[in-house]
């Protein structure tokens, strides 16, 4: 992964919780606060990342990505919400 890659995915860096059995994400931390994902609407793999579109308990919908060789989430809002 090239640096500059690297450095956009930590600029949207966040918590996420996880299921212990799948490790798909079960929620999100953020600034402090912390939302329950409502649904996991798409689930994707890429050469480097895992990719989800989820809906959080608040209305708001991201797409997170997981990266295992950085060990981090990073995510994007999609619509409007509380993010």
């Amino acid at each position: 992964m090239e640096a500059d890659e690297e450095e956009g995915l930590r600029a949207f860096a966040l918590t996420v919780g996880v299921d212990d059995d799948s490790a798909r994400p079960r929620w999100i931390e953020r600034d402090g606060t912390r939302v329950e994902v409502a649904a996991i609407e798409a689930e994707w793999r890429e050469d480097e990342r895992l990719g989800y579109r989820v809906r959080l308990a608040d209305g708001a919908a991201l797409l997170l990505y997981y990266v295992r060789e950085l060990d981090i989430w990073s995510g994007v809002a999609m619509r409007s919400g509380s993010w």
